[in-house]
Parts: C-alpha cells; structure tokens; sequence
C-alpha cells in the first residue's frame, strides 16, 4: 500500500499490526515483548526534543547559523568551491555514526536483543565509518567542485 502511495507508511504499519493481532499471528503479550521498554523511551524523548527545539526557535538558529558558517563560500564559492559539497559531506557524516549503539536507530534496537557491548559497536563501526569518509570525500569533490 505504502509503494503504491495508497498509504502512509504508519498508517500501513499499523494496519498490518492490527491484521497480525487480528488472526492471531501475534499475541498482545508478544508484542510487548518485542519493542524494549527503553527504546520506545528513547524515541518518545526524541520527540520532545524535536519538538522543543521547534517550539524555542533553535532549530531555526542552528540552521542559520549553518548557513551563514557557508555563506563565505558564496554562490559560486571561493576558490572554485561551491557549498553543495561540504553540506553532502556534512549530511553523510551526521547520518553515520555507526560507531555508538545510540547513533543510529537500527543499532540502537539491535543492542539490547543481540546483546552487543558498546565497544561491539567501535570495533566494527569506527571503520565503516572512515570508509565512508573515504567515499564521501571524493564524491563532493568530484560532483561538487
């Protein structure tokens, strides 16, 4: 449904939670068990947190104020630089922190029933981390120089 653009995406997960729960795929008990406690806190916190920065007007601070740390760039850039690139590179790298449990959603839900350590996550995120900056780099300069 959510493909074909009938729905959205939430409305069509909770239609297949209510199905499940319906023609009892899944038990109620079963589906408190699988979400954590502490994840759902997490993500209720980060909603109050998206929605007080908001709500004070830092976010829209904080993205002034990234602007005006490129403006010096210009629009055509300084030195042939233009400020596509660093923002990708700035994107890439906020969206990357692979090297927490807490710095991206799909470790975050995997590391209490895998049962990784929070080094588990260094050992083998720290270097797909600098492989990404590795890729990341050249693609900015390459595309937008």
């Amino acid at each position: 449904m959510t493909v074909l653009d009938l729905l959205p995406l939430s409305t069509t997960a909770l239609v297949c939670l209510f199905c499940y729960l319906f023609f009892g795929i899944l038990t109620v008990q079963q589906f408190r068990n699988a979400i954590p406690g502490s994840i759902l806190l997490t993500i209720a916190g980060a909603f109050g947190v998206a929605r007080a920065l908001t709500v004070t007007g830092l976010a829209d601070r904080l993205a002034s104020s990234l602007l005006r740390c490129f403006s010096w760039m210009g629009g055509s850039g300084a030195a042939g630089i233009g400020f596509k690139g660093p923002l990708y590179a700035l994107m890439v790298g906020a969206s990357s922190d692979f090297s927490t449990p807490i710095g991206y959603q799909t470790n975050l839900m995997v590391s209490g029933p895998g049962g990784y350590r929070f080094l588990d996550y260094t050992r083998f995120g720290l270097p797909l981390q600098i492989i990404v900056a590795f890729i990341t780099i050249p693609i900015c300069v390459k595309y937008f120089a």
